[in-house]
């Protein structure tokens, strides 16, 4: 008797019926996604990505993306990069809203067209210059982009936020989706340098750092602290106020360190390259005076070049030593504060300008 095995194919999947026998046997073919059209509303299957309108797979990833910490108006990202992803990265891009769908437009309008100009719910390499580069510049060592800070965020506000990473064949891969809600605004200040230095101090560096007061100059007021920079390449110098000998318990017993945090408008003019940079704050020991001190320091921390202010907040508990010892309360309550300055290894051309300093809790 003639056996007839019809074949039936639906899409990748391929059946033989068994007429006779009353049984199937079906089996599913490989299918290769890469450059299939995609979008939002047919979607590339598994750990493909749908970049530019087409399915691809990316060639790395990162991992333990999440917020290292938050203040009123900023958050800190943090990530893992890949070992030896160096050739093959591109970008990152920031995506960043208050709600699921509005974070999921502005994926999708991130993945749809990568060269697009940055606004709105999307911080690229054009906002902010540290996206775009795998490691720091002019580091003495090889320090990976692996954190970035989004600032200029309402006070109190819940966000969504992915990093997509973009590689060399166009493709793009996306994290998970991490939700943080910033600080609510804070009350209290002590200001540490605004149109003059409080309760003292002098510019740093000493010997080329001044407080000027040229129009139009400053963020607000008329005096900042300028530097006007250095023709050397890789010159490294730190740029703010020194020798405050400011008491901590005598000037300001009311701070909460758990929700205190550094203030300051930073300008860095001329060449746009990022660097290894820092944020660093001095205190003097318990007896008292600036002659001896110990450094608190958040390094690797990149400022974005730009002739208008940005202002930036980090945590106070964000600082640590060399031996990474965090800062603590009772470091604020029982040391002087000797200084508080910002730094980087400067490219050539680059000078720096500090307005606006102060603790705000």
């Amino acid at each position: 008797m003639l056996l007839v095995r019809p074949v039936i194919r639906l899409g990748s999947v391929v059946c033989a019926l068994g007429l006779a026998l009353g049984g199937a046997s079906c089996r599913v073919d490989d299918v290769d996604y890469e450059g299939k059209l995609c979008n939002a509303d047919a979607p590339c299957p598994g750990d493909f990505s749908c970049t530019g309108g087409a399915c691809c797979k990316p060639r790395f990833t990162v991992t333990g993306f999440e917020v290292a910490w938050k203040t009123p108006e900023a958050v800190r990202l943090s990530w893992t990069p890949p070992e030896n992803a160096r050739n093959d990265f591109v970008k990152y891009v920031v995506v960043i809203a208050p709600s699921d769908s509005e974070l999921r437009d502005a994926e999708q309008q991130a993945l749809a067209a990568p060269d697009q100009e940055p606004g709105g719910n999307i911080r690229t390499d054009d906002d902010n210059p540290e996206l775009g580069e795998y490691e720091l510049r002019l580091s003495s060592g090889t320090d990976e982009v692996s954190a970035t800070s989004i600032d200029g965020l309402k006070p109190g506000e819940e966000y969504r936020v992915k990093l997509l990473s973009f590689d060399s064949a166009g493709c793009a891969a996306s994290t998970r989706t991490v939700v943080v809600r910033t600080d609510q605004d804070s009350l209290l200040s002590y200001v540490v340098f605004d149109d003059a230095p409080h309760p003292g101090g002098e510019p740093r560096p000493q010997a080329f750092a001044s407080f000027a007061s040229v129009p139009g100059s400053a963020f607000e007021g008329t005096t900042y602290v300028d530097w006007p920079g250095s023709s050397a390449e890789g010159e490294y110098e730190l740029i703010g106020v020194t020798q405050l000998n400011a008491s901590m318990n005598a000037d300001f017993p009311t701070l909460d360190f758990s929700t205190a945090f550094l203030e300051a408008a930073v300008a860095l003019e001329g060449n746009p390259l990022i660097a290894w940079g820092e944020a660093r704050l001095l205190l003097g020991p318990a007896s008292g005076g600036c002659a001896s001190f110990e450094a608190y320091h958040l390094a690797p921390y990149a400022f974005r070049s730009g002739s208008e202010y940005r202002v930036i907040q980090i945590p106070l508990a964000a600082f640590v030593t060399d031996a990474n010892a965090p800062l603590t309360p009772d470091d604020l309550a029982t040391r002087p504060l000797c200084e508080v300055s910002f730094g980087q290894s400067f490219a050539s051309g680059q000078g720096l300008r500090v307005d606006a300093v102060r603790f705000r809790w």
